[in-house]
């Protein structure tokens, strides 16, 4: 059910072995927007004005992204669509060995890594002295904030995040996510700039520590089989008229 978007976390740090993944698991989503899922699977999903909802939930990291209304044109088609436009990533770190052997009973071995990345932050030229702001600190305390612009990174214990022109890269210790801004091209009414988002996970289906859950999380179910879900029928370009998307990644079948 893609209508179901619980949130776990788990209180177990332990390592799992990592798996080369291929390239039909990585998922994620594009445009306005299609949603790749797990195995080659695939759907188109609307989401909902202002509203910020879970694509992946799993140990020690959640990707919640917000989508917003827009409207554009496809050709000669007038279209009534959304775009994702912020991805929100909170994350719990594990702490080096060393420092987590020498923390005490009352003190977290471990530290929050909360981290934006603003696709309406992004200027004419396609970049933002602030794509990217975060906080790295112990549950608790005061968080140490920062921003990124083009070309930084930042660490947080073992949780790295880089950016490139207007692009990041956030490696945990089961994903690898890439988010990018992007202008949205026929641009009539609504956002200038959208976020393309692209996972990729580092180990099996069956390895993860906690099941993945989430729109895009939970087509990582362990039967290795693509679910395809319910796709907008858009009219031909060249025909002068309107459509409006209405597609929430409804799942009718998985495919063998």
């Amino acid at each position: 059910d893609l209508h179901s978007f619980p949130t776990r976390r788990s209180s177990d740090l332990q390592a799992k072995p990592v798996c080369k993944a291929s390239d039909s698991d990585t998922g994620g989503s594009s445009g306005d927007p299609h949603a790749r899922l797990a195995h080659g699977g695939f759907a188109d999903w609307r989401g909902f004005h202002d509203w910020i909802i879970s694509f992946v939930s799993s140990k020690d990291v959640a990707l919640n992204v917000k989508t917003e209304n827009a409207t554009f044109m496809l050709g000669l088609v007038t279209v009534f669509g959304s775009f994702i436009t912020e991805a929100h990533l909170a994350m719990r770190t594990h702490l080096q060995p060393v420092a987590a052997a020498a923390a005490s009973a009352s003190t977290a071995a471990w530290r929050w890594f909360n981290l934006s990345f603003w696709g309406n932050h992004v200027n004419k030229d396609g970049w933002a002295w602030d794509l990217v702001t975060g906080s790295c600190a112990k549950a608790g305390n005061p968080p140490v904030e920062f921003k990124l612009g083009q070309h930084a990174e930042r660490r947080c214990d073992n949780l790295l995040v880089t950016t490139d022109f207007s692009s990041a890269t956030i490696d945990t210790q089961e994903w690898r996510f890439v988010l990018r801004a992007l202008p949205v091209y026929g641009r009539i009414d609504g956002p200038a700039h959208r976020v393309d988002i692209e996972l990729t996970p580092k180990v099996g289906d069956r390895e993860f520590a906690t099941p993945p859950h989430g729109v895009i999380g939970q087509s990582y179910d362990g039967d290795g089989k693509p679910r395809v879900g319910r796709l907008d029928k858009y009219p031909p370009r060249d025909v002068n008229t309107t459509f409006t998307t209405t597609a929430m990644a409804e799942i009718g079948r998985a495919h063998v």
